[in-house]
């Protein structure tokens, strides 16, 4: 295991330069950041499973790094989605399985993609493989490496966490953050100005609403037409439906404010 765990880490730092190169990059990038320290090799072990259809040996995601370098053995499994269709990988002892991370898209400005994958069970046998993370260390700081940046630039412990707290919160994981995500004050700050410099209508779909709050006293201070679309939607409903916004119905204890 560890000769093998050698022999891709090896490849791993062989193929980021060549894709590196490919986007017209010679950078000691990968050599400095994805240290042995920061990778890691992980043995799966996926049990028989008597409802195959109703249970996944793995949920349809996206890896969280560079590259992944994948054995798995003659039972297969894997799928990969291409053009909204699930793929089944026909299982090759003589191959490895090569997967772009998100990293890698962030940092290619999504020239490369990550691949959304998943495991399906097997009812009669149990399966093994043996997978490669290419990550870099924590504080690493991920950027796109052309310009204009489709993504805004974060740290891998920044990445993880997010990760984490999106499935605690979601129950899966969201992705990549996009510079057209608004997930600050200063941010929104900035775009409402813009927006009073160009003499624009400022439409607002904020969830958060702290957020909503600040857009709505910013442009009434600014003098910019604005105007939440969150807000009427989830008033209508609950008018409808005679319930408050949190869901609770009318007159419950605790509510006693108008809507």
């Amino acid at each position: 295991m560890e000769q093998f765990a050698t022999t891709v880490a090896d490849l791993a730092q062989k193929l980021a330069a060549i894709l590196a190169e490919k986007l017209g990059f010679k950078s000691n990038f990968f050599q400095e950041n994805c240290l042995s320290s920061t990778c890691y090799l992980r043995m799966n072990r996926y049990p028989p499973c008597p409802i195959p259809s109703d249970v996944f040996g793995l949920m349809p995601h996206t890896d969280s790094d560079f590259l992944t370098i994948l054995y798995q053995d003659e039972v297969g499994g894997l799928q990969l989605v291409k053009d909204g269709k699930w793929f089944a990988v026909k299982p090759n002892p003589e191959a490895l399985i090569v997967n772009i991370g998100d990293l890698f898209q962030a940092w290619s400005n999504d020239v490369y993609k990550s691949v959304q994958h998943r495991v399906v069970t097997n009812p009669r046998v149990e399966r093994f493989s043996t997978a490669y993370f290419f990550c870099p260390s924590y504080d690493t700081e991920i950027q796109s490496c052309y310009e204009p940046s489709v993504y805004k630039k974060f740290s891998f412990r920044m990445y993880r966490q997010q990760v984490q707290d999106d499935v605690k919160k979601l129950g899966r994981k969201v992705g990549l953050p996009s510079d057209d995500q608004i997930d600050d004050v200063e941010r929104l700050m900035e775009i409402i100005k813009q927006a009073a410099k160009e003499g624009a209508m400022v439409v607002y779909t904020l969830a958060d609403p702290s957020m909503a709050e600040s857009a709505k006293l910013a442009c009434k201070l600014l003098g910019i037409p604005a105007t939440g679309v969150i807000g009427p939607i989830t008033e209508a409903i609950a008018s409808h439906l005679d319930v408050l916004p949190s869901g609770l119905p009318r007159g419950a204890p605790g509510r006693n404010f108008p809507l």
